[in-house]
């Protein structure tokens, strides 16, 4: 049984921080086996991330591999910080916090900014607010400065217009001393269980309500992180915090770079309730459990995690789970056995990819968390019942079968008669290896392919191991192929495959035509 990295078919993708942001970090997390990287607005900001990413292309260079570059938009609409970007704050039970808008008026004990210059009419006392998804819980005690408008929000009244002008003379005088903050609202709270706040954690709203996010403007955060991504090689774009079917429509709406996968993130109530709608206006799906948690319950996130993954699989689309996957790991050395028995279900009912969030971005292992989640992946994959889950796709697809379904349904079922070590198939557009995908073969999928994006996207598509090849028409296709799978150490002599391809052996897309059964010499 191989055992190496490429025998490995469930995907890991990680995410960039200050832990992992030099050619040395990221030499160290290719080779521990990682399949892409997530840029993000919490952790890298303005040019950090374009150091990030040419660091990420040295390292690729130096280990010869590539990864798919995934960036997330709309990474959380309320974060809290403080004055000293990237210090923790330790707090105990009992402990009070101001939470503030300004950033001027953040340097006091205790005292963390919110981004979010709506957050003190959002809240009232009594209120509760989560941490990290919980990982700290506040009670609101008082909004200093608010007054009676924290009572009537919502309820207004009209002013009558002035004419400025007319009677006022307005003379702006040269300031002495630095401006002094007028009006400022400060929402104290008081701390429920002894944390550790890291820089840039998302809060939220036990019960939330959309009005709590929506107050927020992001549309010319999303339209310059677009414009960011044009020419830095972005391959997949995670659309997150989406409210409803018009909000995600006005994302997309947004010209994205050509080539470039646009992947929803299925994290909210409005999206949880109707998936359908949302995954159909997609390429893929990133199922954020920490939002999902708090906007539904805790009891309610394992069911919708199950059924999001498994029409996923039928759908043929990719699907990752983010968030807390190995999240001990942050400050251990070992992950929890919870944290191990719940990497393991998802594996088992089928997802594409597992995403490291602050294991990786701040955490103080993260190529041991990298080390950890792939043999945790390959452990589980031992015990997947392939042919039951491929009896479900199967089923819930019209019939008859489309005839590249069909023969990417009928090799998936050779494996098993013929015992092959892999199906090998040739691809431009990596439409041939994601259809194999989708019918969980249970060798691995070698996709042979003259793009090198294509060759990016698939490395997050579960059970596919692409390979880069020269496009030559007058070539044997078929036996470069072959000869590629044995010097990456795939396939050796004696082996069963399954080749798939058309009578020519092309990469013309398309093409898809036949599967052969052949023994390597």
């Amino acid at each position: 049984m191989q055992t190496g990295l490429n025998s490995r078919k469930t995907k890991i993708i990680v995410t960039l921080g200050k832990a992992s942001s030099s050619v040395e970090a990221l030499v160290k997390l290719l080779q521990a086996g990682i399949d892409a990287v997530r840029i993000t607005t919490r952790f890298l900001q303005g040019e950090e991330r374009e150091k990030v990413l040419k660091n990420l292309r040295e390292a690729e260079t130096l280990v010869g591999r590539y990864v798919c570059v995934i960036l997330s938009l709309r990474e959380g609409d309320i974060r809290i910080g403080n004055a000293n970007a990237g210090c923790q704050l330790s707090l105990s039970v009992g402990d009070e916090i101001r939470i503030v808008t300004n950033k001027y008026s953040g340097t006091e004990p205790n005292t963390i900014i919110c981004n979010n210059p709506a957050f003190p009419s959002m809240v009232r006392p009594g209120d509760k607010l989560l941490v990290e998804f919980g990982k700290a819980i506040f009670t609101v005690t008082e909004i200093e400065g608010i007054g009676s408008f924290a009572e009537s929000f919502g309820s207004f009244t009209e002013i009558p217009s002035t004419n400025v002008e007319q009677d006022f003379k307005l003379e702006r005088y040269k300031r002495s001393k630095p401006k002094t903050l007028k009006g400022q609202k400060v929402v104290h709270c008081k701390a429920e269980n002894e944390c550790i706040l890291e820089d840039g954690e998302p809060l939220n709203f036990l019960n939330a309500s959309s009005f709590a996010y929506n107050t927020v403007n992001n549309e010319l955060e999303d339209i310059r992180l677009l414009e960011w991504a044009g020419p830095m090689d972005i391959d997949i774009i995670i659309y997150k915090q989406v409210r409803d079917k018009e909000d995600l429509d006005d994302l997309l709406s947004f010209a994205t770079p050509p080539n470039v996968k646009r992947f929803v993130g299925i994290q909210t109530k409005e999206t949880a309730e109707n998936p359908e709608i949302y995954l159909n206006a997609s390429d893929g799906c990133s199922i954020g459990r920490g939002i999902l948690g708090v906007e539904t319950s805790h009891s309610a996130v394992c069911k919708l995690q199950k059924s999001l993954v498994s029409m996923c699989n039928k759908m043929g689309m990719p699907v990752f789970i983010s968030t807390q996957v190995l999240e001990s790991m942050v400050f251990n050395d070992k992950p929890s056995r919870a944290e191990v028995f719940d990497a393991c279900c998802a594996v088992l009912d089928g997802v594409d990819a597992l995403m490291l969030t602050g294991e990786t971005a701040y955490g103080h292992y993260p190529e041991l968390a990298v080390r950890a989640l792939h043999k945790i992946c390959f452990e589980a994959e031992q015990y997947v019942n392939y042919a039951e889950q491929r009896r479900l796709v199967y089923e819930s697809l019209p019939t008859p079968l489309s005839p590249m379904n069909g023969i990417c349904y009928f090799a998936a079922e050779a494996v098993e008669k013929v015992a092959a070590q892999a199906i090998v198939c040739l691809t431009r557009s990596g439409k041939t290896a994601k259809a194999i995908s989708r019918f969980k073969p249970s060798c691995i999928v070698v996709a042979i392919t003259d793009s090198i994006k294509t060759l990016k996207f698939l490395r997050i598509v579960r059970g596919v191991y692409p390979i880069f090849i020269d496009s030559n028409p007058g070539k044997d296709n078929e036996s470069v192929a072959i000869g590629l799978c044995i010097e990456h150490e795939i396939l050796k002599s004696r082996d069963v495959v399954v080749f798939v391809g058309n009578k020519k052996d092309s990469f013309i897309e398309g093409t898809t035509t036949s599967f052969r059964i052949i023994t390597v010499n």
